[in-house]
């Protein structure tokens, strides 16, 4: 597990991928497990430092992917428009799955 169980203990994913990574797909889908404390609003902070971090850096990654299960929390558009802006800024595509598993 990436960015493990709690938010409050998780690494900035900037500082933990590997500068040939060219997409990383993140899923919520443990959404379900009781000791699961990753919420949206967690999520959209991590991504927003992942853009800003890679904005400076020689990473060649070009697709982030979030892969949302239907059945939990899920954010506005006006969230998905702002993390797809931030992304394009540094030359990233950003996407959002909607699944039913």
């Amino acid at each position: 597990m990436l960015l493990g169980w709690k938010p409050s203990e998780a690494p900035q994913l900037v500082d933990m991928l590997p500068p040939s990574l060219r997409t990383l797909t993140l899923t919520g889908d443990m959404g379900t497990m009781c000791t699961w404390e990753w919420t949206m609003d967690a999520i959209e902070v991590q991504l927003k430092a992942l853009f800003i971090g890679l904005a400076h850096s020689e990473s060649t990654l070009r697709l982030v992917s979030y892969h949302q299960p239907v059945f939990h929390e899920s954010w506005d558009g006006e969230v998905v428009q702002s993390l797809t802006k931030m992304a394009h800024e540094v030359g990233m595509v950003f996407t959002v799955k909607y699944t039913d598993d």
